[in-house]
């Protein structure tokens, strides 16, 4: 997977999300347990900013990686979803 940029596993508060960009890519949402929610989305600041601001889901931590374009993005989540089976991406 060839990331354009590649933000470390961080605490999950609206701080560490405003230097997300507005860029196309994947991100965790990560419990103690490990990652609970993966996903592919256009805008990775709005979408971790989504979840933050709903309390939707428990997370702790966040972990994205910018990628090229949206269907690499969907290749890749399909791959960690598969891989770590997270809770609230298992139906």
């Amino acid at each position: 997977m060839k990331t354009l940029h590649n933000w470390r596993r961080r605490p999950f508060s609206s701080a560490n999300v405003a230097h997300i960009g507005d860029v196309v890519g994947v991100y965790e949402l990560i419990a103690r347990s490990g990652p609970v929610y993966t996903q592919a989305t256009r805008n990775l600041r709005s979408s971790i900013q989504q979840h933050l601001d709903e309390g939707d889901i428990p997370a702790c931590d966040f972990r994205a990686w910018q990628l090229r374009s949206y269907r690499v993005a969907l290749r890749v989540a399909r791959i960690r979803i598969d891989r770590y089976e997270p809770y609230y991406n298992i139906t």
